[in-house]
């Protein structure tokens, strides 16, 4: 691994440790969930979230940008990301 990988998996290892048990069973359910999507509704919430993600960091942008719904199989919709 190059140390920039070994830096983000420290960091992801730290930010995961912070979790209450709550949050960390929350974030499997969901994880479990994304990975059930079909490959098409998987690349849809995969664009979303990067539609978000470019948002957020956008420059000058003052208005704080909404996640996108998480739709999981079935058509249930979460609006909080994972």
């Amino acid at each position: 691994m190059t140390p920039v990988e070994q830096q983000r998996v420290r960091e992801r290892l730290a930010e995961w440790a912070r979790l209450t048990p709550e949050q960390r069973e929350l974030a499997r359910q969901r994880y479990k969930k994304l990975k059930s999507l079909p490959p098409e509704k998987h690349e849809e919430v995969k664009r979303q979230w990067q539609q978000y993600q470019t948002q957020k960091q956008a420059p000058g942008s003052e208005e704080q940008a909404s996640p996108p719904p998480y739709v999981y199989g079935g058509g249930e919709e979460e609006s909080s990301p994972p």
